[in-house]
């Protein structure tokens, strides 16, 4: 059965696929780009009666990247070209059809399959439809762990090894589908669906950088695709511990019987605190972003990351900063905890301010928009509670900040236009005000 959907010409469907891969979203490098490049002007030539296993599996993955691409640059078009971008998005998901349906006619399986199924799931999300991108993501990881990726040995038989190369690939698809289950995990406070896994495979690195876990590699070439995804996945690693820990059937939390809540220990918040300290040290300097849009992405995007990680470690402490310092429940680590918070929540918004002022704030990015309703739902908590606090007005500020470029997403997605009308109901509801 054909796809729903056919190729557009050679020319535009390497320009789509470059656009997804390197333009769409940084830090989620999963493909060999010489290779793909080459293999899409051999299999772009043949016609689909002519395709084997995996050319149908690579063309399912083409699809899925012309789908992507399609919705990422509806996000493109001027807020008056409304017909455009309606038509853009509806070719995306013609070729997101076109994806699920050609991974849904055989028996397929292998690296280009979970790749595909990356990019369905991105672009899922990329349409605000995250129920339905969790699920794709299920497959994916039911997927990698029948072919053993979750292992970084496996075996083959006596004698049999994996080339080197082939293995770094195996990683860098792992690593990927376990950096999404995280912050998808997170968004939806759903169970990450990877549990135990070989810690060497949830960095995407070459077996010759994994003394050091590519600390020596992202010194050497800190504006790669390969080290920006490799330090986002290590922040995403953290993101993905604290949301683990914080799950109710952890055993790093104890329950408080008098109330009836999860607490994290002392402990427990200064190890990842340690962690979060060591990762951000780690960075390399940035004393000059190459001019490629790319790169400064990258960069804003990972700094971003890492303030949204320190948020969701500390947020469920904000209630501290409500309290009197005569109040018998007051809780100086717990201040401490929630002021981190607000701090980490200004970070953010500051971040995408940025993002924004470079013209790098899209739409299509879910985690963008999540991201500012839960700065200003946070910010806004903060300046109701503790009127008299001497960051008020700067919180006040962010608030409003993040209820702007809500506003501005919300003319072209839906979803960020609902997050605007509730910061904006809270916000007119509180009288608040930019003094």
């Amino acid at each position: 059965m054909p796809p729903a959907a056919h190729l557009p010409d050679l020319a535009e469907t390497q320009r789509l696929c470059y656009v997804a891969i390197e333009e769409a979203l940084p830090c989620h490098e999963c493909i060999d780009r010489e290779a793909f490049f080459a293999q899409l002007v051999r299999v772009h030539a043949k016609l689909l009666g002519e395709l084997d296993p995996s050319d149908r599996a690579f063309l399912g993955l083409v699809f899925a990247l012309l789908g992507f691409a399609k919705r990422y640059e509806a996000d493109n078009h001027g807020t008056t070209e409304e017909s455009s971008n309606q038509a853009t998005t509806i070719q995306g998901w013609g070729f997101y059809q076109s994806s699920m349906e050609i991974l849904q006619q055989g028996a397929l399986c292998g690296l280009d399959m979970l790749r595909a199924i990356i990019y369905q799931v991105l672009f899922l999300a990329a349409s605000c439809m995250l129920s339905k991108a969790y699920t794709r993501l299920s497959i994916g990881v039911a997927t990698a762990l029948r072919i053993g990726l979750h292992v970084s040995s496996p075996s083959l038989g006596p004698g049999l090894q994996l080339p080197a190369e082939h293995m770094f690939r195996r990683r860098q698809v792992f690593s990927l589908l376990f950096s999404i289950d995280t912050y998808l995990a997170s968004m939806l406070g759903l169970p990450k669906l990877f549990q135990q896994v070989d810690t060497n495979q949830v960095l995407p690195l070459r077996d010759q950088d994994l003394h050091d876990r590519g600390m020596s590699f992202v010194r050497q070439n800190p504006h790669t695709p390969e080290a920006e995804t490799l330090v986002a996945c290590r922040i995403l690693g953290i993101l993905g511990e604290i949301h683990t820990r914080r799950n109710p059937s952890s055993k790093a939390m104890m329950l408080d019987s008098n109330s009836g809540t999860y607490e994290l220990t002392r402990q427990e918040v200064a190890s990842l605190d340690a962690q979060l300290a060591d990762w951000y040290k780690s960075l390399p300097p940035v004393d000059e972003i190459p001019p490629v849009k790319r790169a400064l992405h990258a960069q804003l995007a990972i700094r971003h990351t890492y303030a949204i990680t320190q948020m969701s470690l500390h947020r469920p402490f904000l209630h501290h900063l409500t309290r009197k310092a005569d109040d018998r429940r007051f809780c100086m680590d717990g201040y401490a905890y929630g002021s981190h918070c607000i701090t980490a929540a200004m970070q953010s918004v500051w971040l995408l301010q940025r993002l924004d002022d470079q013209g790098l704030l899209h739409e299509s990015i879910w985690f963008y928009i999540s991201s500012l309703a839960f700065c200003a739902s946070s910010l806004i908590f903060f300046v109701l509670g503790s009127p008299y606090s001497t960051t008020v007005q700067d919180a006040t500020e962010a608030a409003f900040k993040a209820q702007g470029l809500l506003e501005k997403l919300g003319r072209k997605n839906e979803a960020a236009q609902r997050c605007f009308e509730s910061i904006h109901s809270l916000m007119t509801r509180a009288n608040l005000e930019m003094n």
